[in-house]
């Protein structure tokens, strides 16, 4: 008899115990929802954004960012484009669903960090593209690398949607 109240104990105890660990994980998870609804200019922006890293040796490695200015209202697609190191042929490449920018331009360094929340490093050099309106939920840039294009994917409505019932939880 007495192991078996040893056992019961011993099982209470770690009942108990994880119940107790189990509340202090609350507290953080809070914190960081906080933290995510207080900056979220700068998180709908990464939302918005893609990285593309082309070149297949390090040396000829081009990095270009591509984001999103989604406006339900506007009469084109517009993107902030940004690459280290510049590459205005390349640039000059992208197609959205295969139709060619309406405007491309260099914009200063300013214009790109208010468009993109800073997530841009200061050493890459950006450009506005305007692209023809596509009605389409979902759409590709295309970047030409080489002899192959790669493929990348906005989306005009949310892909993930955080709601009042699931923002305690976080797994």
């Amino acid at each position: 008899m007495g192991i078996r109240l040893k056992e019961a104990l011993f099982i209470g105890l770690g009942a108990l115990l994880s119940v107790g660990l189990d509340g202090c994980g609350e507290g953080p998870q809070k914190l960081f929802l906080k933290e995510i609804s207080g900056k979220s200019a700068r998180y709908e922006s990464m939302r918005q954004t893609e990285k593309v890293i082309l070149g297949s040796k390090r040396e000829e490695e081009k990095i270009v960012l591509l984001n999103y200015l989604f406006d339900r209202d506007a009469k084109s697609e517009k993107f902030i484009i940004s690459i280290y190191p510049d590459d205005e042929k390349l640039i000059g490449g992208i197609t959205l669903e295969g139709s060619a920018a309406r405007s491309l331009k260099r914009i200063d360094k300013s214009l790109a960090k208010r468009y993109t929340a800073g997530i841009v490093p200061p050493w890459f050099v950006s450009y506005e593209a305007i692209f023809p309106k596509k009605n389409l939920k979902r759409f590709r840039l295309m970047i030409p690398d080489g002899r192959d294009e790669k493929s990348i994917f906005f989306y005009k409505e949310r892909r993930y949607i955080v709601d009042k019932k699931s923002m305690g939880k976080i797994f």
